[in-house]
């Protein structure tokens, strides 16, 4: 009855929803296009050899004060977790030697979403972390571990995120990181790694969206980000 009066689902909840999901998706598909297309314009050889496309959600941006009481908190549950000899196992290899040079021009892009989960976990330092500094520094002890760190925390830092997350990405180096910091691989960044381990000049189209709105969209290559402007989202004005 749906087809014969031309509208897109029978009226049920569960038929209108997977309408409206249908309809989103085809909407971000012709954003992608336009997003192709306004690439191929910048760089013509990439008629040739399209880029690849990848999705990103966005990531807080919103900076707060690294204040005592963030500094306490972390304080207390690193000093727990040397006394638990509590650990955050993440296997695998530090991706700054496992993907192909540029793939991290897309972790600029991104801004650090999968940071966020560093403030719950109080930035992943665990007792192989503060171990680590310990071997390093001729067998100091875990408080002398524990307030070099302190002491590496920015002025300010994304609101809610890990405390090391400053406006322009992690304030540590990555030696001093935890192993899943160094280690996690999100699934469009393995994309990209794919995609220069087969073409190191291919060139990826970014889009960072959120339901129905594009937060911001940039072509990468070789490392680089050009931005994309002009574009929105299939929900937004003028879409």
């Amino acid at each position: 009855m749906a087809q014969r009066r031309g509208v897109p689902h029978c009226g049920a909840a569960a038929c209108r929803q997977r309408a409206h999901a249908a309809t989103l998706q085809a909407g971000w598909q012709r954003v992608a296009a336009l997003a192709v297309q306004q690439a191929s314009a910048l760089q013509p050889s990439l008629r040739e050899r399209p880029p690849v496309v990848l999705w990103l959600r966005p990531a807080q941006r919103e900076m707060e004060p690294v204040g005592p009481a963030l500094r306490e908190s972390l304080a207390t549950a690193w000093r727990a977790a040397v006394a638990e000899g509590h650990r955050h196992d993440y296997a695998g290899r530090d991706s700054a030697t496992a993907l192909p040079d540029g793939a991290h021009a897309l972790c600029a892009q991104c801004g650090g979403a999968c940071c966020t989960l560093g403030g719950g976990y109080h930035a992943f330092v665990d007792a192989d972390v503060i171990g680590r500094w310990q071997a390093a520094h001729d067998g100091a002890g875990a408080e002398a571990a524990i307030a070099d760190y302190l002491a590496r925390l920015p002025e300010e830092h994304v609101h809610g995120a890990c405390g090391f997350q400053a406006a322009g990405g992690c304030v540590l180096p990555r030696e001093l990181r935890a192993d899943v910091c160094n280690r996690y691989v999100c699934e469009p960044l393995q994309a990209l790694g794919d995609a220069l381990a087969d073409d190191k000049h291919r060139a990826a189209v970014v889009l960072t969206a959120d339901g129905r709105r594009l937060e911001r969209a940039a072509l990468l290559q070789r490392g680089q980000r050009q931005p994309l402007p002009g574009l929105a989202g299939p929900g937004e004005a003028g879409a």
